[in-house]
């Protein structure tokens, strides 16, 4: 979006790789609870059959089935936006917790419920809009948090005391 590419052939191109990315590590993030403790074939195969079943068949129902049905019933002509928006976030907020349950009942990772989730909503603009005057900032202070902490844990304290590690950082600053 910065280097303004994004509705270029290019940049869906590149949105495209990505969501394609994403769905193969979702199923592959499935497969890694099954490798855990005693290996076998249940155990390494259910976690691929669900996490494929709810891409394809959710999948299918989050882009074609249920935004129309949304539409019709929930979220009426001339509805004010703000409402839409409000009530498109519940809706999603009530999704995200429903197919997390029933992705982890079926062994598939619970991330591929909230994936399929957010492809429900993709398109709602009114939701968009609302997800982001409620949570840019939360969002941008969780991520100045997780970012920040994750690069402190990083850093060696007790070896701030060493002197062969003062004087090596004295000559790399200079």
């Amino acid at each position: 979006k910065s280097g303004k590419i994004i509705n270029t052939p290019t940049g869906q191109l590149i949105v495209a790789a990505a969501i394609i990315d994403d769905m193969i590590a979702l199923i592959i993030l499935s497969q890694l609870g099954g490798l855990v403790g005693e290996i076998t074939i249940r155990g390494v195969v259910q976690p691929i059959a669900a996490a494929l079943g709810f891409l394809l068949i959710g999948g299918y129902a989050a882009l074609f089935l249920l935004p129309p049905l949304l539409e019709r019933f929930i979220f009426k002509d001339g509805m004010n936006p703000d409402l839409h928006g409000k009530i498109a976030l519940s809706l999603m907020l009530a999704f995200v917790m429903l197919l997390f349950q029933a992705t982890m009942q079926s062994s598939a990772s619970h991330l591929m419920g909230a994936f399929i989730a957010g492809l429900i909503f993709c398109t709602d603009h009114n939701l968009h809009v609302s997800f982001v005057s409620q949570f840019k900032r939360i969002l941008q202070w969780l991520m100045r948090i997780f970012f920040a902490s994750t690069i402190g844990f990083q850093v060696p304290v007790r070896n701030f005391a060493n002197g062969t590690i003062i004087w090596k950082g004295l000559v790399f600053t200079v």
